[in-house]
């Protein structure tokens, strides 16, 4: 643990008794004062406790379309009614609304870790970042332009969008985009704002 001088003077062992010190904990907040004695004539400088930074993605990543507009957002958890079944579900990604046979890119380096037919979902590929973050493109047409092992670049094509999938087949064209983080799904948005 760091000592910290709250008055911010460099002083000596003599002054040191004069002067309050005050403890930071191992989460940067400040802690009690370890040591109290009579303050200097001086006003000494006042640090304010350090507020945890709201998290942020690791870094920043590229849309995977050039032209989309937000159709669904991501639920986070909350329960939305789905327009094509008609049941409350969550929705674990973010429907980007663009025309069919849009360019797919993809949001990040990585390699790709699975490519399928989902009944579902259509045509859909699956990319490990390395990082802990994995992103999912689904609805995708048959023509994709990566296998499964294929080591990818940030805006490199995947392919094209295709029919809307079945488990969204109410909504408009879009791509259904999933982003996970330590395996938790998180809000997609957040990484290519």
């Amino acid at each position: 643990q760091q000592m910290r001088r709250q008055d911010g003077e460099q002083g000596n062992a003599q002054d040191a008794e004069h002067h309050e010190y005050q403890q930071i904990n191992s989460v940067g907040t400040l802690g009690a004062a370890a040591e109290e004695t009579a303050a200097p004539e001086t006003t000494p400088e006042t640090t304010a406790p350090e507020t945890e930074p709201e998290e942020t993605p690791m870094h920043q990543l590229t849309p995977p379309l050039s032209d989309f507009s937000i159709l669904n957002p991501f639920s986070d958890g909350e329960l939305v009614k789905s327009e094509t079944t008609g049941t409350w579900q969550t929705h674990n990604g973010v429907d980007l609304s663009c025309a069919a046979g849009s360019d797919v890119f993809a949001i990040d380096t990585g390699t790709v870790s699975e490519v399928c037919s989902d009944a579902l979902w259509g045509y859909t590929v699956t990319i490990d970042h390395d990082n802990g973050i994995t992103s999912r493109y689904c609805g995708l047409d048959g023509t994709l332009e990566v296998r499964e092992g294929d080591t990818v670049q940030t805006g490199q094509k995947l392919g094209v969008t295709g029919a809307t999938p079945d488990l969204e087949s109410a909504a408009e064209p879009h791509l259904h985009l999933e982003v996970k983080k330590g395996g938790a799904y998180v809000d997609p948005t957040a990484y290519f704002g």
